[in-house]
């Protein structure tokens, strides 16, 4: 006599863990320094009285449990600091050599307790132009689901001048998550400057200049500047002038405001604003350095979750009904959106008796659709995507006979 039997093996399955990296001031040393350029001194001076200890709050949290374990820094492995340096090539500051216990800094590798595993001692004072950039790398093994969690953080120590104003500059918003479906497609990204405590964004002494990200590879980019005019700025609404003084003389440069279509920025469109603001006056030969302000933002696009659904169609009594005509309709949090095809690519599948699968059977907002008795039906909504900007071989959008240039799905 055979028993038949059916064998299955039972295992956990352990929830990713969300990975959180702070790195915070430790110990009462605050991390920002204030330098007094009469008389050479730097408050608190990390060099010769209190040093900065930066430790890395590393969290490994699960996100469907009320119960969180603290901090893993005792857990940690793979331990490493490193100051970032500015490449002039790539544009843009990189890892230098991992950062050493010596008369500069200390790595804490481990403690007796482990509570202060992977802090950072600084014991060197800032420069006023040249801030300490720092960042950590640690890893983290879950023991139970042995998942590795990579944890990065990156720390700016600044130095401020008391004698000398230090420009800051806002962008707002930083990120515009842009809906199609229900939202406005204009954005308009608005800077502040302020030289640490008075807003200086129209005064004469100050230059505002965007750039879109171009070219973006990884972290490696390049910059594109935003006049209104260009050939690549077709995704510029607007881009406004302000008044500013120039080698004593006024003059129109950009404004403070940018306003960008979002339906023709793709799947996202990333940006930079720098400012330039000068006390004793602007110059034509001035220049942007490393101490004018800049600030990164972006505009995306992202279609929200949506339910299908279609009208006109249902059981029937007309025994000689040949075809039906349902009617797709789609809604986003119960309201109901309108002109649904210029959006999406909707099908019609359809089941009859006999069919093992549905087969698609026409495309549509309402088609016409034979009908058999039996059969089952449902539709289907493709995210057409983003505008797409139509361009020749070498790269250059092509245009119709009027000029405009050609978009489409």
């Amino acid at each position: 006599m055979i028993i038949g039997s059916k064998t299955r093996k039972l295992n956990v399955k352990y929830t990713p863990l969300d990975a959180i990296c702070e790195i915070v001031p430790y110990g009462g040393v605050p991390d920002r320094q204030a330098y007094n350029s009469r008389d050479g001194g730097w408050s608190p001076n990390y060099k010769t009285g209190a040093h900065l200890c930066l430790f890395p709050h590393c969290n490994a949290i699960n996100p469907n449990s009320e119960t969180v374990k603290a901090y893993v820094n005792d857990e940690l492995t793979s331990i490493a600091w490193y100051e970032l340096v500015y490449n002039s090539a790539l544009k843009k500051y990189v890892r230098g050599t991992q950062i050493s216990t010596g008369d500069d800094y200390e790595v804490i590798g481990d403690s007796s307790d482990g509570l202060v595993k992977g802090m950072l001692i600084v014991k060197r004072n800032s420069p006023v132009n040249d801030p300490i950039r720092l960042e950590f790398e640690a890893s983290y093994t879950n023991p139970l689901s042995k998942q590795v969690i990579r944890y990065l953080g990156q720390k700016t120590v600044f130095c401020d001048d008391t004698e000398r104003p230090i420009p800051v500059l806002h962008v707002t918003p930083m990120v515009s998550v842009w809906n199609p479906l229900t939202d406005a497609k204009n954005v308009t990204f608005e800077a502040m400057l302020t030289d640490g405590k008075t807003d200086v964004t129209n005064s004469k002494n100050t230059r505002f200049f965007w750039y879109r990200k171009a070219n973006i590879s990884g972290e490696t980019y390049s910059l594109e500047l935003i006049t209104g005019s260009a050939d690549k700025d077709i995704d510029v609404v607007s881009l406004p002038t302000k008044a500013a003084v120039v080698d004593g003389k006024e003059v129109t440069v950009s404004g403070n405001k940018l306003t960008i279509d979002q339906d023709l920025i793709g799947d996202a469109e990333y940006y930079v604003c720098k400012a330039m603001y000068r006390v004793g006056g602007l110059k034509s030969n001035d220049s942007l350095g490393d101490t004018d302000p800049s600030e990164e933002f972006a505009a995306l696009r992202k279609m929200p979750a949506y339910e299908p659904s279609y009208s006109g169609v249902g059981n029937t009594d007309d025994e000689n009904l040949s075809y039906i005509n349902p009617t797709a309709h789609l809604f986003v949090k119960n309201t109901e959106i309108n002109n649904i095809e210029e959006f999406f690519k909707i099908r019609w599948h359809v089941k009859k008796p006999g069919d093992t699968d549905f087969k698609v059977v026409a495309e549509g907002l309402s088609p016409k659709i034979p009908f058999v008795n039996g059969m089952a039906i449902k539709n289907t909504m493709e995210d057409l995507g983003a505008t797409k900007i139509f361009v020749d071989d070498n790269g250059n959008y092509l245009v119709d006979e009027d000029g405009a240039i050609i978009v489409g799905k």
